[in-house]
């Protein structure tokens, strides 16, 4: 055998691994090159059409998302058109739809949770129910999910006993102040509360839902996911709206489950278009209802302390319209006394909004964290609200009287 004579080894491997074909050959013609070409683009657009189908619908569906968080608009169109089918009517004899609630502060102090018992000690005297409310099929199934009648209520309760001729002869009302009107609320009060509560509430978007931020629920949500700092305390997801649902209907005015919080948010939502799509009104009364109705614990001989006028009142002995005078007028910045007065009414003022994440602590068990600066301050960081963080550094010292 020559040295040019192949071996057979090389002539086995040779025979096992053909020459490999280009994709595109010197000899093939221009239709050949069209078609080759053809075959791979359709290969590829088929390996990759389910991809391609996934991306698109996820965009869309974040598109649609974004507006929605931004508008409201989905829910607008939806829940405004329900309340047609939530009434009520008064009928002779008891309703059988009729649902007493269970629980919640607001039902409790307004006796709203004793009428089944107090009916049947009536009944029991010879008393009988000549008329009473049916609710809407609709409406009924609601309140058997748990969600609140979606009604107007009222924020301040009381007795007033009248004369044969109408005048008043006892008459207590509870919050004895409060603020009749959004108007009435100084615009840095007002700035300060969404600030610190629910930033988006008065944004010009018609449908907006006051129910939820969602920029604040994803945070919060997050935060419990990921754990909290050990004492269970951490950024909430709450608005105002959801906040006059936990502490009026609630138990204990309190937050026990996540199931609880949709509760909340889906009641609030159902209020917030009871009067049509257009929100801008309902969330002005929000906002003016809250300050009426905030809980800021109890003190003897009140008892329960309602509201930003009787925790003025109560905490620190100071007068409501006096309060409002000062936070509403313009003040020569030259003039030191005139300032601090000023200074005084925004931290006293501040400290109970503060308060009302956990009122019987911070107004009771533990009133020093409401003389802390740093308290104040982490409220009006770098003077995003106008004003605040130069009066609060002018407030001095507050202490609780209550």
């Amino acid at each position: 055998m020559s040295a040019t004579t192949p071996r057979p080894d090389d002539l086995a491997e040779a025979a096992a691994l053909p020459a490999r074909r280009p994709w595109l050959r010197p000899a093939d013609g221009a239709a050949a090159v069209y078609e080759r070409l053809v075959r791979l683009v359709r290969a590829a657009l088929r390996r990759s059409l389910p991809l391609l189908a996934w991306f698109v619908l996820a965009l869309a569906l974040g598109t649609v998302a974004a507006r929605e968080a931004r508008t409201s608009a989905l829910q607008a169109r939806l829940l405004a058109p329900l309340h047609a089918r939530l009434g009520f009517a008064l009928g002779a004899g008891p309703s059988p739809s009729f649902r007493a609630p269970r629980h919640g502060p607001y039902d409790v102090r307004l006796g709203y949770v004793r009428i089944p018992a107090w009916t049947a000690r009536l009944a029991r005297d010879g008393f009988r129910v000549t008329e009473q409310t049916r609710l809407s099929p609709t409406l009924a199934r609601l309140t058997a999910l748990g969600l609140s009648p979606p009604y107007h209520e009222k924020t301040r309760t009381g007795l007033v006993v009248r004369d044969r001729a109408g005048a008043p002869v006892f008459a207590v009302v509870e919050p004895a102040q409060g603020y009749a009107a959004f108007s009435a609320v100084p615009p840095l009060v007002r700035d300060t509360l969404l600030f610190v509560e629910n930033r988006e509430l008065l944004d010009p978007e018609p449908r907006r839902n006051p129910a939820i931020e969602w920029d604040r629920f994803a945070r919060a949500a997050l935060f419990q996911l990921g754990g909290s700092n050990g004492d269970g305390r951490g950024p909430g997801g709450s608005t105002l709206a959801t906040q006059m649902e936990k502490y009026r209907h609630s138990p204990g005015g309190r937050t026990h489950s996540p199931l609880e919080k949709l509760r909340q948010i889906g009641s609030a939502s159902l209020r917030a278009y009871r009067d049509g799509e257009d929100t801008r009104a309902v969330r002005r009364t929000i906002l003016r209802d809250y300050l009426n109705s905030l809980p800021l614990a109890g003190a003897a001989p009140r008892g329960e302390v309602l509201g930003l006028a009787a925790g003025l009142e109560t905490w620190y002995a100071a007068d409501f319209a006096r309060t409002n005078e000062l936070l509403a007028a313009r003040v020569d910045p030259r003039d030191a006394a005139d300032l601090a007065e000023q200074a005084n009414a925004y931290r006293q003022v501040l400290s109970l909004l503060l308060a009302t994440r956990r009122p019987t602590e911070y107004l009771r068990e533990r009133p020093s964290a409401l003389d802390a600066f740093e308290l104040v301050r982490a409220a009006v960081v770098e003077g995003e609200i106008v004003g605040g963080a130069d009066l609060a550094g002018r407030g001095g010292d507050q202490r609780l009287t209550g």
